[in-house]
């Protein structure tokens, strides 16, 4: 898993340019990550390394990303979403 230092600055890359995605990004962060798989957590951390408008797109469902593992990471993000509001 990750250290501490490097956990801290994936919370910072959490915060976007977007306010709707800080409002997608910060949750899935603070409820999710730890839980993910060491895989799924440097996909997570690759994931944000993608533009804004990319994962606004992706996030909204007005697109997709051609990258699989970009669109599993887009997939887990929008079914916590979906699921808090059950």
């Amino acid at each position: 898993m990750i250290s501490a230092e490097e956990r801290a600055r994936v919370k910072w890359a959490c915060r976007r340019g977007m306010l709707e995605l800080d409002v997608i990004l910060n949750p899935f962060f603070d409820e999710c990550f730890d839980n993910l798989s060491e895989q799924g957590q440097i996909d997570f951390i690759d994931f944000l390394k993608c533009d804004d408008p990319d994962l606004f797109a992706w996030l909204m469902g007005h697109g997709h990303s051609d990258d699989p593992r970009m669109l599993a990471m887009t997939e887990t993000v929008v079914s916590h979403n979906r699921s808090k509001l059950r």
